[in-house]
């Protein structure tokens, strides 16, 4: 299976950088939530945007700590 060629995003607007993270991150959600159904397992997920402070977690910032810490 031939791999596809990553976009070159430095020439692109901010806005459209933003844009397409947005996608990229709502895929890897529905992905993520797939593999958690799936497989019957917990999954967190943690994204640090540029130039945010705030991570974005997937399904929740509570239950990302949880997996985090658990043994």
């Amino acid at each position: 299976m031939a791999t596809k060629r990553l976009r070159d995003t430095r020439n692109y607007s901010e806005n459209a950088r933003n844009s397409i993270l947005d996608r990229r991150v709502t895929s890897l959600f529905k992905k993520v939530e797939e593999l958690s159904t799936l497989c019957d397992i917990e999954v967190a997920i943690i994204i640090f945007k540029p130039g945010s402070i705030q991570p974005i977690a997937w399904k929740s910032a509570s239950l990302a700590q949880d997996v985090l810490t658990s043994e």
